[in-house]
C-alpha cells in the first residue's frame, strides 16, 4: 500500500458519530414527508397536542433511530491489492468493489452537521457512473485525507504499471503553489452576476411547487380573508407591482447567498499531489484532480461579469461524457491577474512560440444568419397571414437574430503553436478553451459536398474531456492543423494520462 500509516487490509467502521450524521439525513427526509401529509390533509387545524399524532412521531422518530444505528453497524469499507470495497445495507446486503483505476477523484466535504459533530464526509467518484458511486459520511478529518491520499496514490501507482518509461522529472516533488482565492467581495459580485434568468427559474419552480402541492389549503385559506374583508382584494391588487420588484431583488438576494453558501473560502492551488480546490460555508468541500489528469482548461463570461473583470474558469479532466460536467472544477470568478497565474502554471508553452490564427471562413456567417434569423423570421411572417402582429415580429427577430449569428461566426477562431491549442467561441457569452497536442485523442476533418465545392471543412478535435470542433475553415488551412495535430500526437513523448 502507498501510505503506511494506513491499514485498510482490514474492514473498518465509520466514526461512531457517523450514527448522528445518518439519522438527521434520514430524518430530514422523513420530515418533508410528514409536514406535506400533515398539510395537506389537515392544513393548518392539526392538533400537534394530540396524544396520537405524537405518538405516532415517537414511533416515526424511534424507528429512523433504530434504522440509522443497524445502518452504521452494517456499514464497512476496506481494500484489496488492487481494489477498494464498501459492504453495506441492513435487510439487503450489498458489496461495491472498484479497481483503483476506475476511480476517478476522491473528494473530502463537510456539512454543516459533520462540522458540528467533527467528521468529515468522502466521495469517491468513479469512471462510467454518473452518479457518486461509493460514499462514506463520516470520517475523522485526518483518516480522510489518509484515505484519500491512499487512493489516489493506489490509482496512480495502478496506472504507471502500464507505462513502461517513466516521464521525466515525474518524482520531483511540487511546492504548495497558490493560484485563486476568493473574498467575500469577489462572491457578492459572483451573485450579483449570475445567470438570474436561471435563478428566477429556481425560485419560481421552488414557490410554485409549494403552492401546487398546498394548493387547497391556500385556496381555503384565501377565500376566507377575502369574504371577511371585502378591501382586502383592491389592496392585493394594488401591490403586485411591488410583489414583481420584490420578486426581483429576492432573485439578487438569493443568487449571493447561493455563492457565498457555495464558493466561501474558496481556494485554488497546486501541489505534489496535484491541482485542489476547497470552498463551501455550510457545506464544505475539497477536490483533488492529479496534475496529469487535466486534459484542457476553459474560461467563459457574460456581460455582467464582463462589467467587473471576472471570468469563469473550468479545469477538465478525463472522464465520459455523462460525467464530465459533475468531475470538473469550475472557479467562478478569475480576474485577469489570477487568469495570467493559471494559464503561466498549467500552459507555460503560451510564451515559447508565436501562435498562428485560422477563423472561420465568410460562409459561416451566411450559415448562421439563414439557420437563426432569415429561416425563423420567414416562418414568422408567414403566421402573420393570420396575425398581423406576427409581421412586426418577424422583422424584430431577424434585426436582433442577425447581427447575433453574424458576431458569433466571426469571432470563432482557432490559434495554434508549436504545442498547443486555443479555440475561441461565442460573442455576447465568449468562451475560449486550452488544450495541447499531446493530450488530444484523435483529431477528425469533416466535409460534405457542398463544402468540398466551396474548398471548406470542419476540424473537431476528439479529447477524453470531450469533443470540441471549429467550424467552416478554409480546406487548405484544416488539412494543416489536422496533419500537424497527428503527427504531434504519434510522436508525444508525454502520456494524455
Amino acid at each position: 500500500m502507498p501510505n503506511n500509516e494506513l491499514d485498510l487490509s482490514q474492514p473498518q467502521r465509520q466514526s461512531v458519530v457517523g450514527v448522528g450524521v445518518i439519522f438527521i439525513k434520514k430524518l430530514r427526509r422523513a420530515v418533508n414527508v410528514l409536514l406535506s401529509i400533515l398539510v395537506i390533509q389537515f392544513g393548518m387545524k392539526a392538533d400537534f397536542t394530540s396524544f396520537w399524532l405524537n405518538g405516532a412521531i415517537g414511533l416515526v422518530f424511534l424507528g429512523l433511530l433504530v434504522a440509522a444505528v443497524l445502518t452504521y453497524r452494517n456499514f464497512f469499507f476496506y481494500a484489496t491489492e488492487d481494489s477498494f470495497i464498501i459492504e453495506k445495507g441492513v435487510l439487503s446486503k450489498e458489496r461495491i468493489t472498484v479497481p483503483f483505476e476506475r476511480i476517478q477523484t476522491v473528494n473530502v466535504n463537510q456539512n454543516l452537521i459533520q462540522r458540528i459533530l467533527g467528521v468529515v464526509g468522502l466521495n469517491i467518484d468513479t469512471a462510467g457512473s454518473s452518479a457518486k458511486e461509493l460514499e462514506i459520511a463520516a470520517l475523522p478529518k485526518a483518516m480522510a485525507k489518509q484515505i484519500q491520499s491512499f487512493l489516489m496514490e493506489s490509482k496512480q501507482a495502478a496506472v504507471d504499471e502500464t507505462i513502461v518509461e517513466e516521464e521525466p522529472n515525474s518524482t520531483e516533488k511540487k511546492e504548495r503553489k497558490a493560484l485563486v482565492r476568493l473574498t467575500l467581495k469577489d462572491l457578492v459580485k459572483v451573485g450579483l452576476t449570475e445567470n438570474h434568468l436561471r435563478t428566477a427559474g429556481i425560485l419560481f419552480a421552488l414557490i410554485s411547487g409549494y403552492f401546487w402541492q398546498f394548493q387547497q389549503y391556500f385556496e381555503g385559506y384565501t377565500n376566507e380573508v377575502i369574504e371577511n374583508n371585502s378591501n382586502m382584494l383592491n389592496s392585493l391588487i394594488t401591490m403586485q407591482s411591488f410583489i414583481a420588484l420584490a420578486f426581483i431583488l429576492g432573485i439578487g438576494i438569493f443568487s449571493i447567498i447561493q455563492a457565498i453558501l457555495k464558493f466561501y473560502g474558496l481556494r485554488f492551488y497546486c501541489d505534489e499531489e496535484g491541482v485542489k480546490l476547497e470552498s463551501g460555508l455550510l457545506k464544505r468541500v475539497s477536490y483533488q484532480i492529479p496534475e496529469n489528469k487535466i486534459q484542457l482548461i476553459k474560461w467563459s463570461t457574460n456581460p455582467l461579469r464582463r462589467l467587473v473583470g471576472f471570468k469563469t474558469v473550468v479545469v477538465k479532466q478525463a472522464s465520459s461524457v455523462e460525467l464530465n460536467d459533475k468531475l470538473s472544477i469550475m472557479i467562478p470568478a478569475c480576474n485577469e491577474l489570477h487568469l495570467n497565474r493559471v494559464l503561466e502554471n498549467f500552459f507555460p508553452e503560451q510564451a515559447t512560440s508565436d501562435f498562428k490564427t485560422y477563423s472561420a471562413q465568410r460562409w459561416f456567417c451566411y450559415q448562421l444568419v439563414l439557420l437563426f434569423a432569415l429561416l425563423p423570421a420567414a416562418l414568422l411572417a408567414s403566421l402573420g397571414i393570420y396575425e398581423t402582429p406576427f409581421f412586426f415580429i418577424a422583422i424584430a427577430w431577424f434585426l436582433i437574430a442577425a447581427p447575433f449569428s453574424w458576431m458569433y461566426a466571426k469571432r470563432m477562431r482557432l490559434e495554434s503553436n508549436r504545442d498547443m491549442l486555443q479555440l475561441q467561441r461565442a460573442w455576447v457569452f465568449p468562451q475560449r478553451i486550452y488544450l495541447h497536442y499531446y493530450k488530444l485523442q484523435s483529431v477528425q476533418l469533416k466535409q460534405n459536398v457542398f463544402q468540398k465545392r466551396r474548398g471548406l471543412a470542419h476540424l473537431v478535435l476528439h479529447t477524453a474531456a470531450g469533443s470540441y470542433q471549429m467550424w467552416q475553415m478554409d480546406e487548405s488551412e484544416a488539412l494543416e492543423i489536422y496533419n500537424y495535430a497527428l503527427y504531434k500526437i504519434e510522436t508525444a513523448e508525454r502520456s494524455w494520462m
